[in-house]
């Protein structure tokens, strides 16, 4: 099983600072919800859903004493959302879903 853990606000817009290529399938069109929906929907066209645990925590109401690398990354102003895979960021600013479906098929075969 694999581990996604997206942090943000899913009525909040990703910056155009984040770290988002067209090649890795994000839209910074769309809301952080909006782009969540989208990897889950596109997850489950994939038929990946049953090989991952994918979560979506509201970065306003965590308990920033248990997530400190989170509170460090808010702190210095990087762009919400983050995306952790198996515990490890792997992207923020945006939600790439190809490259996370890349990162689920490395990780799986």
């Amino acid at each position: 099983m694999i581990h996604i853990k997206v942090f943000g606000v899913k009525e909040e817009y990703s910056s155009k600072e984040g770290g988002c290529g067209s090649p890795s399938g994000c839209d910074i069109s769309l809301s952080i919800g909006e782009q969540y929906d989208y990897l889950v929907e596109f997850l489950e066209q994939k038929h990946m859903l049953k090989e991952v645990d994918l979560r979506f925590i509201d970065v306003r109401y965590i308990d920033k004493s248990k997530y400190i690398e989170i509170k460090r990354m808010l702190d210095v102003g990087f762009s919400i959302p983050y995306v952790y895979i198996n515990e490890k960021i792997r992207f923020f600013g945006a939600i790439p879903h190809k490259a996370i479906f890349e990162e689920i098929n490395e990780l799986l075969y």
